[in-house]
């Protein structure tokens, strides 16, 4: 199990009231939607720097860089 770790951070007033809707609308903790929007932005973050990989690879080897990214893709999902 993961270790919880508490943390303050000051966001824009109409961020926390998306927060805190997007909370009351799923019927979690302000804590579980911030968490899910972590993993999320994670996630993007590592598919771009995938395909900016697969991007240059394709650059010197095409059919190499077209037979990985769509395994690589649904690997992440």
């Amino acid at each position: 199990m993961a270790t919880r770790t508490k943390v303050t951070v000051s966001i824009d007033s109409s961020l926390d009231r998306l927060l805190r809707e997007q909370a009351a609308r799923t019927r979690t903790s302000v804590s579980r939607v911030v968490e899910e929007a972590l993993r999320l932005w994670q996630r993007r973050r590592l598919e771009q720097d995938l395909e900016r990989g697969y991007r240059e690879l394709a650059g010197q080897a095409p059919s190499d860089a077209e037979d990985f990214l769509p395994a690589v893709r649904e690997a992440l999902e």
